[in-house]
């Protein structure tokens, strides 16, 4: 009786850390795509002579000029369940360049800004613009799992009265 209870609980718990498994995915698609847009749009500062565009201004978001900082962006795979519950995470690819400068490290130059050079946020608004997302999306997560439960009771691996 009691392995039949562990199997009950397991199955249980696989499912529903299944359904938040999968809404941790879509937040972190949703990221990249809003960071991606973020670091796609024109700048409102100087046209620099040799620069392809026009650069951003203070407190702008970086201008895009060879995309690099924007093509660093990525989801690292496998985004994999652990025994706990879920572990996932993003990365910045590390493609360092002939000159040895990273974009992280330059990413980091633009978000914070440097004595001198005022920022150009683009992951704060990021993730201020998913967290967003996502709490209007809540009720998915909520509706998910609540089929899922159902599912498990009409398929008989829940007891409704204990």
């Amino acid at each position: 009786m009691s392995a039949h209870y562990e199997f009950e609980r397991k199955m249980i718990k696989d499912s529903v850390l299944g359904v938040l498994y999968d809404h941790m995915k879509m937040i972190q698609i949703m990221f990249i795509r809003i960071i991606k847009k973020i670091l796609s749009q024109q700048g409102g500062g100087k046209q620099y002579k040799g620069a392809p565009t026009r650069s951003s201004a203070p407190w702008e978001a970086p201008a895009t000029q060879t995309g690099t900082l924007r093509g660093s962006w990525g989801i690292m795979t496998p985004i994999s369940k652990t025994r706990d519950g879920l572990s996932s995470w993003m990365e910045q690819k590390i493609n360092f360049s002939p000159s040895g400068s990273s974009p992280i490290k330059y990413g980091m130059y633009l978000e914070y800004g440097t004595k001198h050079m005022r920022p150009r946020p683009h992951v704060k608004p990021a993730i201020e613009e998913t967290q967003n997302w996502s709490d209007r999306n809540l009720y998915l997560i909520e509706k998910q799992i609540s089929r899922t439960l159902e599912r498990l009771l009409i398929d008989g691996h829940m007891d409704p009265h204990g």
